[in-house]
């Protein structure tokens, strides 16, 4: 029976070449492991609007077949490691990477413009993106493909939603998001988070999606967003819970965040008072309430942060859907009387609010 070894067991994984290990007189060599072979499907991508989910790109290499001296000992594909390495030049001074399973890599539209963008080539405009692989046996042997280079013509991205993924272990859950209304990669949200919330960020609702659709700091630097292998995780540096309102930017890959203390209703109802109708904060179902009286519609209401006449909140279309704006105001549909107004600010892309006549 032949024996599959892992590749911490035996010396001769840890070396570089094709070395050998003594081990009580025994001498091993290993064989075959020779520098991988790229190629890429095209290398010339033009991506049109409408590829945004399509593959467009795919990536494979080859590498050598391992041999050691001692037949009875067998060697499994396991023993590989790759790295996709990718930079706007062929000598990959500060490359991205990619850590993969198996032997090829496939980008969609949305993927590859995203790629190229943060490699500073905009939509419509033609650039040189250079792939190479990395393939490591043991923990110090590496060699790397001659790179391949692919020129890549991005599609505006249109992404919506950035997902905030906290740490549960495996970052699996999926259930909050920020929207990014313009479609610009600025994404914004409000969450409750416990003091130390500690998350990445995913462009993809995946929690085995390539390492450059997640997004955590970089190291030393934690409101730089880094989507590379060596980021870390994004954490809420503060002591206590809190409701906040996040911002994204991929553009400029930063992230921050601003405490919200209180959300107020205002209007002629409260002579434009910013202290006199504050929602409170009902942790357990998640959303913002007050009861009051509506004596005087006049010109309407509005939401107001933070008493920052600068950052309030109103219905623009009509739709029950809350826009940073000043106007138009909101006119209760059912007049004057007593109500219950709720805030609902859980699905960033769809703030709602109602106003409930008691």
């Amino acid at each position: 029976m032949k024996t599959k070894i892992l590749a911490s067991v035996y010396c001769l994984l840890a070396f570089a070449a094709f070395s050998s290990c003594d081990d009580a007189g025994d001498r091993l060599v290993v064989e075959g492991f020779t520098d991988p072979v790229i190629t890429a499907s095209s290398t010339n991508v033009v991506i049109a609007d409408d590829q945004e989910d399509l593959v467009v790109l795919t990536l494979a290499w080859t590498y050598g077949e391992l041999t050691l001296s001692d037949p009875s000992i067998e060697i499994t594909d396991d023993f590989y490691t790759f790295t996709l390495q990718i930079s706007d030049g062929p000598e990959f001074a500060e490359p991205r990477e990619r850590s993969v399973t198996g032997t090829s890599v496939t980008y969609t539209g949305s993927q590859l413009s995203t790629l190229a963008g943060q490699f500073g080539i905009a939509a419509g405009e033609t650039g040189v993106l250079y792939f190479r692989v990395e393939a490591k046996l043991g923990e110090n042997t590496k060699r790397y493909s001659e790179p391949v280079a692919v020129s890549v013509t991005p599609a505006a991205v249109s992404l919506d939603l950035l997902w905030m993924v906290p740490d549960d272990g495996s970052f699996s859950d999926f259930s909050f998001w920020l929207s990014s209304d313009n479609k610009d990669g600025i994404y914004t949200g409000f969450r409750y988070v416990p003091g130390w919330y500690i998350f990445r960020f995913y462009a993809v609702e995946d929690a085995s999606a390539p390492e450059s659709d997640i997004y955590g700091s970089t190291p030393n630097e934690l409101y730089i967003l880094n989507n590379t292998t060596d980021r870390w995780n994004i954490w809420f540096d503060q002591n206590d819970d809190a409701y906040i309102f996040i911002t994204a930017d991929l553009n400029n890959m930063t992230w921050n965040f601003r405490e919200v203390e209180s959300i107020t209703v205002v209007g002629d109802f409260n002579g434009w008072d910013e202290s006199a109708t504050p929602l409170t904060y009902d942790k357990a179902e998640d959303i913002w309430t007050v009861e009051t009286d509506i004596n005087d519609i006049g010109w309407g209401l509005k939401f107001m942060i933070n008493k920052d006449w600068g950052w309030c909140y109103t219905d623009t279309d009509g739709n029950g859907l809350l826009e940073p704006a000043d106007d138009p105001n909101i006119i209760p549909e059912e007049g004057t009387g007593r109500y219950r107004i709720t805030l609902d600010l859980r699905d960033s892309a769809n703030l709602k609010y109602t106003f409930e006549k008691l």
